[in-house]
Formats: structure tokens, sequence, C-alpha cells
């Protein structure tokens, strides 16, 4: 057992102060900004758990999740046993404390509206106390061994029809963050799933890993007000094509080593794929601020990639 891993697994064993994880769900800033949720620290390694998560007697590093380039480097799941006698596999990873927890914040207020696949568990934290900056957390989440990864689908054994399902799947996860206002600033297909049994269930293809993710609900507002609308619409009109710039380098990728098309042609296809994006962000309820930068993005990244 690595000394990395094995301070975790420890931490959750032998850790007997283990306090409530709070909801910071509220503390996350709506004006796409950096936000330090707070939460009570002291100078002990501290074990915040859910309200139903029981002690841990045994946990035991299983299966190395490591993506290099991401948040993920480093990240393993733990096999944990319970005092209840209870055995199931979370996920960890290692991050400075500042993000770990506006990345636990922004996994509870995404999760209001059912968008986080995975609830966070546990969040320990080490280091110390002198300055929180220093201080390093692991977050601990739910793990479904039966989740498929976009990246690791089998896109070369796919007809041209199930890729394009595929790449609807996605654009529809990435169209229920905007709706709720979330920009989620590294959507790459690295950062997509679909759960197990979804097949034909687009609801089941989730985004994962909020680290990064920002809300822009206080410009939508503003816009709706009148209140400094060409600021405040082009930072939405930044955050919607930001996303789906990179949601399409990743599916135009897909496309190239797949199919043999012009790139007229692969517009087309996601054309017709981005028709269920725009959908969700153009009905009624939604605000014309999203709508318009919904069609801004698309009409610049149709311009850029044909």
């Amino acid at each position: 057992m690595d000394t990395e891993r094995g301070a975790a697994c420890r931490l959750l064993v032998e850790t007997t102060r283990r306090p409530f994880l709070p909801d910071m769900s509220e503390q996350v800033d709506h004006m796409s900004r950096e936000f330090y949720p707070e939460l009570d620290l002291d100078n002990k390694p501290l074990l915040y758990v859910t309200p139903n998560f029981p002690p841990v007697t045994t946990a035991e590093p299983h299966r190395d999740l490591s993506r290099e380039g991401s948040s993920r480097n480093g990240a393993f799941t733990v096999d944990v046993k319970t005092v209840s006698g209870s055995k199931e596999e979370f996920a960890i990873k290692r991050l400075p404390l500042t993000t770990a927890l506006a990345e636990v914040a922004m996994t509870q207020y995404v999760g209001t509206q059912g968008l986080a696949p995975f609830s966070v568990q546990a969040l320990m934290i080490t280091g110390k106390p002198s300055g929180s900056k220093d201080r390093l957390a692991w977050i601990m989440t739910q793990f479904n061994g039966k989740a498929v990864n976009f990246e690791g689908l089998a896109w070369r054994e796919m007809s041209s029809e199930n890729i394009k399902q595929h790449l609807m799947d996605a654009l529809l996860a990435l169209s229920a963050l905007h709706k709720m206002h979330i920009a989620h600033k590294d959507a790459f297909m690295r950062n997509l799933i679909r759960l197990s049994g979804s097949d034909g269930d687009n609801s089941a293809t989730r985004y994962i890993d909020f680290e990064y993710a920002r809300s822009f609900r206080g410009y939508v507002e503003q816009v709706d007000r009148g209140e400094d609308i060409l600021r405040a619409q082009g930072y939405i009109n930044r955050s919607v094509q930001g996303d789906l710039r990179s949601l399409l380098i990743d599916a135009i990728s897909v496309l190239v080593n797949q199919l043999n098309q012009s790139p007229a042609d692969r517009w087309k296809l996601l054309e017709k794929c981005l028709g269920s994006y725009r959908e969700v962000v153009s009905a009624s309820e939604n605000s014309p601020a999203l709508k318009e930068a919904a069609v801004h993005a698309i009409t610049t990244l149709r311009r850029d990639y044909t």
C-alpha cells in the first residue's frame, strides 16, 4: 500500500471524530467566481461523513482510476468494510483543500437536480491548519464499477447511428447543466459517464468531476433584469460556447477516426446531434439569455468547424 493511499485508508479506519458533512450547496458563487466554502477546521486530521455512512473497520485500495493530466491523476478506489459487516467500493481523489471544498459544494448543488451521478460520502482533510491553501483533502464518492467513461466506449465497433445517439446523449447531459446555469469548464468526454443498464436512456448519461464548474446564474438574472446586458450576456455566451467547444472537439475526433466524412458532412451530423441540446435550452421556461447564448455558440462553432 503506497504512502498516500495508505494514509487515506488509515484516516477512514482510525479517525474516531466523525462530524457530519454539511450541505455547502448554498455557498456556490453564482457570478462564476472562484469560491471557498467555509468549513469548521482545526489542528487534527478530519473526517467528515454523511449521516448514513457507518464507521469503517477495514479499508484497502483496489483499482487505479488515474487519468494523467486531470484531477483524477492519482485517483483510486477503496474496498471498505463497515461495523455492520457491509462491504462497498468507493472512489477517492486528492485535491488541494480549497478546490476540494468547492467541488463538494458544486456536486451537492448539481445533485439537487439529480445531475451528480455519485454523491460525496466523505471528506478527509490532512495537513497543518496554518493556511487552508496548503492543506490537502480526499473526496470519497460512491463508485459504480459498471459505469462506462465516454473515453472508454467502443467507438470503433459502433454504427454511425449508434455514434450519433451517444453524441446526442452527451449533449443532453451538457444541456441539463446549462439549463441549471452551470458551466462545467472541463466538458470533455473524459468527464462523461454512461451508467449501468442505461442503453436507450438519455437521462443516465452524466457529467462528473465538478472542481472547475461555475454557476453563471447571476449573469442570467442580470440580463433578465436589464442590467449590464452586454457584459453579462458576453459572459454567458463564453461559458456556453466553451463547454460546447470542448465536447465537440472530442466528438469531431471520434467522427474523424470512425467515419470517413468531409468537414461539411461531419458538421451536418453534429447539427443533428445539437438539435437535442438546442431543444432543451430553447424551452419556453428558460431565460432568453441562455437561448441567445446557445444560438451564438452554435453559429460560432459552425463557422469554425466547416
